[in-house]
């Protein structure tokens, strides 16, 4: 994401923006991007990307629009933010124009749902973007197998700090006594 919280006070701070200002009137963010950050299939991370990210998710005459499943507030959360005036300064710098002021988009620029995602992915998997995730983090996808779990590997080229995992599978277990067991 373009901001993230900090885990102890909830402040928010810059993610992949290296930083951000906000105009006096509330309508204009612009963000300096961290430079080096790469996707988790190897493309650069920039301002175009970001541009894209969040017209495929708010624009309805983007051709990615809401592929899969779309995140059910994310008109009510980014709804503020007019993706068709979404400017690309350079190649690091994007600014994001507002319909008007909404004051809480700083808090839900760091909601996952605000990702910033590969555009390469989503051109090459189409509806199955949901299912095949393309972005920046720490892990990146490895593999899902439905009902069963989810895998992910660490990704070396992680901007940020490493970390210390190699691999994380997350497991639904569904009944309580399930879990309970596995857990011993």
């Amino acid at each position: 994401n373009l901001l993230y919280w900090d885990d102890k006070t909830l402040d928010v701070y810059p993610g992949l923006a290296q930083s951000y200002e906000v105009s006096p009137d509330g309508t204009a963010y612009t963000f300096k991007l961290r430079q080096g950050v790469k996707f988790h299939d190897g493309t650069e991370m920039d301002a175009d990307a970001v541009k894209f990210s969040y017209s495929r998710v708010l624009d309805p005459d983007d051709e990615f629009y809401k592929l899969g499943q779309p995140f059910p507030l994310m008109d009510f959360w980014y709804g503020a933010i007019d993706p068709k005036q979404t400017i690309v300064q350079d190649k690091y710098t994007v600014t994001l124009k507002l319909k008007q002021p909404f004051s809480p988009l700083e808090g839900y620029l760091a909601w996952p749902a605000a990702s910033i995602v590969s555009p390469t992915a989503v051109r090459k998997y189409g509806a199955a973007f949901r299912e095949n995730p393309v972005g920046t983090g720490p892990f990146k996808f490895a593999a899902w197998d439905h009902n069963q779990k989810v895998t992910f590997n660490r990704f070396d080229d992680y901007w940020g700090p490493k970390p210390s995992l190699d691999t994380i599978v997350f497991r639904p277990l569904v009944e309580q006594q399930t879990r309970y067991t596995e857990l011993i």
